[in-house]
């Protein structure tokens, strides 16, 4: 699967056919569909059709059934054509801004807007998924909270995101978790700790009551005064400071909506996830291929 943009727009010059059998191989398009009525075996085969240039048609004779080659797929709903539906996802998974992707594609603002969220809502349901559990015995994990949205010097907007968002980052990795919070007393940091964080990890904390029945629970935990220090010795929340940097940079930096926050920190944690993988494009199709699956 390509991995530079050089490599995506080769793809450009393949014929319809393999453009869709590449697409086959990932799980995004059906390799056998069924006639829905006869249950017929269906064949893939050239129709006049500008966007995709092929749809399934039944093997038996005489039969007109036709099924068009998006049904049950990840791009079912999009009226962009199979290519474009691949470069604006690839672009998206470059972090290309919405504004440089309408500009190099000549993809209309309104769908290249829709596409992104798609890729937003894979991402949701992967980290849905995929729970994500930190720590254990003889591992270390930095917690904090922070709010979203807060202006500085009384400056800015009022209308932009405020929320009070929990996080976990484990010392060792890239594993963290990010949720939003509504209440930050201890009933509902515990139950998000033991949710996340397994038994047994010494947890860095700042000195907050709220953390304090930590131990009877089965944690480890060490205290660092955020009013005097970020560092105390060998404890240290140094790792998370610098995550709430990432996490808040990775943002758009317009349009930021407090009902988008959601899929901004689970598009976070996903690219988090898969950050070890050599190519975040094809882990991303192989995702898409999870969340959607064809049927035949």
């Amino acid at each position: 699967m390509p991995c530079t943009f050089r490599e995506i727009l080769r793809l450009e010059t393949l014929p319809k056919v393999d453009y869709i059998k590449g697409l086959q191989r990932f799980g995004l398009v059906s390799k056998d569909v069924l006639n829905p009525k006869s249950r017929n075996s269906m064949q893939l085969k050239p129709k006049n059709d500008l966007s995709d240039g092929f749809a399934w048609r039944c093997n038996r004779s005489g039969c007109k059934v036709v099924r068009s080659l998006r049904n049950g797929t990840w791009c079912s709903k999009s009226k962009l054509t199979l290519r474009e539906i691949m470069l604006s996802t690839y672009m998206w998974c470059r972090k290309y801004t919405q504004q440089l992707v309408i500009h190099e594609t000549g993809i209309r603002s309104e769908a290249v807007v829709n596409r992104f969220n798609f890729c937003g809502e894979v991402s949701t349901e992967i980290v849905g998924r995929e729970k994500v559990v930190l720590g254990g015995p003889g591992r270390i994990v930095q917690i904090d909270e922070r709010m979203f949205g807060k202006r500085k010097y009384n400056r800015g907007s009022r209308k932009k995101i405020r929320q009070w968002v929990f996080s976990g980052i484990e010392n060792d990795s890239n594993k963290c978790f990010l949720v939003k919070v509504d209440e930050r007393d201890a009933r509902t940091l515990v139950a998000l700790i033991k949710k996340f964080i397994l038994p047994g990890t010494t947890i860095y904390i700042d000195c907050r009551k709220a953390y304090d029945r930590l131990k009877e629970k089965g944690y480890e935990h060490l205290t660092v005064n955020h009013s005097v220090t970020f560092v105390d010795g060998e404890v240290h929340t140094n790792k998370i400071e610098g995550l709430w940097r990432h996490v808040k940079r990775s943002f758009p930096q317009c349009r930021r909506t407090k009902d988008l926050l959601d899929s901004y920190l689970s598009e976070f944690m996903w690219r988090r996830l898969r950050s070890d993988r050599p190519c975040i494009f094809e882990a991303f199709l192989l995702d898409a291929a999870k969340v959607y699956v064809p049927y035949g």
